[in-house]
């Protein structure tokens, strides 16, 4: 009964490995070209960097982690954007997000493959297609240029935002 038991255990973990692999080859698809800007919690990012496409991953990266997340800290009015890509890893961070107006990105982050790693404050733009705290949804696009990195044609479209309210009641 036990290796009846185990079998169907090793069968079932190896099924399900296949059928994952068919889901990411498919999503890998998806991610040759930028994403369209859309408003509708579609969970993408994606942007040019010094001219090299960076798309946000697919799926999760372990421990309840995606590649791409948004929470917005009600507290200090700040919303916060990271996606990670084969390429490397954005944040974008912006101060009172507001909708349909162009802002300064707060600051960003940008790490690449080899580690390289840069971050400015009070730089460029974004601007807020969608800020839904009701249904988690944040959309928009964004551009930035500092040090030696150059983004351009970025957009992002997430679902599940977080909602961070740290304020003592």
């Amino acid at each position: 009964m036990k290796i009846n038991i185990f079998i169907k255990t090793i069968l079932t973990l190896l099924l399900s490995g296949s059928f994952n692999s068919c889901i990411l080859e498919q999503d890998k698809e998806k991610y040759k070209t930028l994403p369209p800007e859309t408003q509708t919690g579609k969970n993408t990012f994606g942007c040019y960097v010094n001219g090299e496409l960076f798309v946000a991953s697919p799926g999760s990266v372990g421990w309840g982690y995606t590649h791409l997340q948004a929470a917005y800290y009600k507290t200090h009015d700040l919303l916060t954007i990271s996606a990670s890509a084969k390429n490397g890893f954005i944040k974008l961070d912006i101060l009172n997000p507001k909708e349909n107006i162009k802002q300064n990105l707060f600051g960003i982050s940008f790490r690449d493959i080899n580690y390289l790693f840069c971050e400015e404050r009070n730089i460029e733009e974004v601007y807020l297609t969608k800020f839904d705290t009701i249904n988690f949804i944040v959309s928009g696009t964004f551009k930035s240029k500092f040090q030696s990195i150059n983004i351009t044609q970025g957009r992002f479209d997430v679902s599940g935002l977080q909602i961070v309210d740290w304020s003592v009641e």
